[in-house]
């Protein structure tokens, strides 16, 4: 129910990859992968939830923590983050990310945000505006 209801703001996030300035840079660009718990191939999952939570910047600055991007982390949990500048972390980070974690993932394109907001499917729209009645109690 949390992804669902997160997914509403995937189309705000990626649409800056629109702009001038992201498009002039070589490959540069935000990028959303969802994690599965399964490779492709793999018709059922093998691993179980990700609790990592880390972003790297340009393989120089990397934000590691326990900080969740919802209403109860900013309001309720002590959560904590920590910011780190340096090469040699993030290079360890984005490798990780690259070597295991992104085996596990789907990437997510805009118009995979678009399926997701005009989606048919009843269930998944249930979920959907049952999260959001309860998104500030998550």
């Amino acid at each position: 129910m949390l992804t669902i209801v997160g997914r509403d703001s995937y189309d705000d996030m990626l649409v800056v990859n629109e702009e001038p300035a992201v498009r002039s840079c070589d490959g540069g660009g935000l990028q959303i992968w969802e994690w599965q718990g399964r490779r492709p191939d793999s018709p059922e999952r093998t691993e179980g939830t990700i609790h990592a939570k880390y972003a790297v910047f340009d393989r120089h600055v990397s934000i590691v923590g326990s900080y969740n991007l919802d209403p109860r982390s900013r309001t309720l949990n002590s959560e904590t983050a920590i910011v780190f500048e340096s090469a040699d972390l993030s290079r360890q980070l984005a490798d990780r990310f690259y070597e295991n974690d992104l085996g596990f993932s789907r990437r997510i394109t805009l118009e995979d945000t678009k399926a997701f907001t005009d989606s048919t499917d009843a269930i998944y729209q249930l979920e959907k505006e049952f999260g959001i009645l309860l998104e500030e109690a998550l």
